[in-house]
């Protein structure tokens, strides 16, 4: 029993000090639209490169960029969208 406790004290403590990598940008307070099909809701997005790296409230989880961009309520909708269209091909 004394081995389980010191085993998990030890992963506790290696998991307290694991970093959060830093991000090119995070973009905080989006009405996120995730394309499930559920209503939006607030959460902070991290991208490096282009990867997302982070969804949720960056704030909570210690969560830092290297820049910050603050929608301000505006909508987000990250990675789902193909605006690529063919709409030109029946207007001849």
């Amino acid at each position: 029993m004394r081995r389980r406790i010191l085993f998990c004290a030890a992963l506790l403590a290696l998991a307290a000090g694991a970093q959060i990598p830093q991000s090119t940008l995070l973009f905080t307070h989006a009405r996120l639209l995730d394309g499930s099909g559920n209503p939006w809701r607030w959460a902070d997005v991290a991208v490096a490169g282009d990867r997302i790296i982070f969804v949720g409230d960056a704030a909570r989880a210690g969560f830092h960029a290297a820049g910050t961009l603050d929608l301000h309520g505006l909508y987000l909708a990250p990675g789902f969208i193909d605006l690529h269209t063919h709409t030109a091909a029946g207007l001849s």
